[in-house]
């Protein structure tokens, strides 16, 4: 199954919901890509597909560093998982692919 392409995702916090779109191109069992939220654009690290599963990390380092690490499930054109946002806890997401 491909996951390549962009994905909108909203993100359930603690704050209320968040908003970011995930550009993924995967290879074999690799995953890379970027993660844009809030005005800023991130490289996709540690990226990884296992199935219709995947994993990345999006890495923020100013202002502050945060790290953000997302597990989703891919299934067709829709994606469910979570991420855990350093400190901040974690919290579930949905996305669909455009």
């Amino acid at each position: 199954m491909s996951v390549d392409g962009t994905w909108i995702v909203q993100i359930k916090g603690p704050t209320g919901d968040q908003q970011g779109t995930a550009e993924l191109k995967s290879s074999g069992t690799d995953l890379n890509g970027t993660w844009s939220t809030m005005g800023m654009t991130l490289d996709i690290t540690e990226g990884s597909i296992d199935g219709n599963t995947g994993k990345w990390v999006a890495e923020l380092t100013k202002p502050i560093s945060i790290v953000s690490r997302f597990t989703v499930t891919f299934d067709g054109d829709t994606l469910t998982g979570e991420v855990a946002v350093g400190s901040f806890g974690t919290h579930p997401l949905t996305g669909q692919r455009q």
